[in-house]
């Protein structure tokens, strides 16, 4: 929700530099109920795109454009938005009392969903497919591995790699990252390939989160390969300085009938 709240900062902020929009709301002012529905659509997609944000490309675009869709189902443009945002602000307590609606219907909603999803025998929990062992320390677990892994593909669905690594200043990885990709045999030396998009990792002796995720739908592709430590140095003697925890690999069935 973090965009959503910068716009109600910005509101807020507004009213220190405006005149207090005092006297009956005029006609481009939203009524309290019809921005309290607003507001609880723009929060509830909003969270859908941050939850989605590793599957989803020109994230800020699809935002805008998901944004000017809600307003146009509200009945309304930004313009109004901005406004009314700014005329309800000057009385913080009632705002609060706006919000606290909003609140209520983000609450109903994911008890709502959740529901569903408990009841709906169709709705399957991911399923974790890794099959090696989870943690590694280099250079005990090797000079300069790379974490090789080549699985086969469950079906069409939803692919989701997740671990926790730290590297250390003093790695002597070039370009460390995490590469993932699957993989069909199309009679060439490599097989055909399509990557995941790819994520650096960060030599600073922090403990960070990297995940990768992509849906499959194509039933072409049989495994699914990747290195979780790739680097680019040639071969030679060298040592990686890193720790690597709770490997994970989730898959979540996708329905193909549903595919567009």
């Amino acid at each position: 929700m973090s965009r959503i709240f910068f716009i109600l900062f910005l509101a807020l902020l507004a009213t220190a530099c405006s005149t207090n929009p005092k006297g009956p709301r005029g006609k481009d002012i939203i009524p309290p109920e019809e921005l309290i529905d607003l507001l609880a659509d723009l929060h509830y997609y909003d969270g859908i795109i941050t939850h989605h944000n590793d599957m989803i490309d020109n994230r800020d675009s699809d935002s805008i454009d998901l944004y000017a869709e809600i307003f146009s189902k509200h009945g309304v443009d930004r313009f109004q938005f901005e406004k009314s945002m700014n005329y309800y602000a000057f009385d913080p307590a009632n705002f609060e009392r706006m919000y606290e609606q909003v609140v209520e219907i983000l609450n109903r909603r994911q008890t709502e969903l959740s529901a569903v999803t408990m009841d709906d025998p169709e709705i399957a929990e991911p399923e974790n497919i890794w099959d090696m062992k989870r943690n590694w320390s280099f250079p005990d677990d090797g000079a300069n591995e790379l974490i090789y892994f080549d699985l086969p593909v469950e079906g069409p669905g939803v692919y989701t790699f997740s671990a926790q690594i730290r590297m250390q200043p003093h790695d002597f990885s070039e370009n460390p990252r995490v590469t993932l990709w699957f993989w069909y045999d199309d009679g060439s030396e490599d097989g055909f390939r399509i990557y995941f998009d790819e994520k650096s990792i960060i030599k600073d002796g922090r403990l960070r989160n990297y995940t990768l995720t992509k849906e499959l739908a194509d039933t072409s592709f049989t495994r699914l390969q990747g290195k979780v430590l790739n680097h680019s140095n040639p071969d030679s003697i060298w040592e990686k300085n890193a720790d690597v925890y709770n490997i994970k690999l989730e898959y979540q069935e996708l329905d193909i009938s549903d595919i567009n």
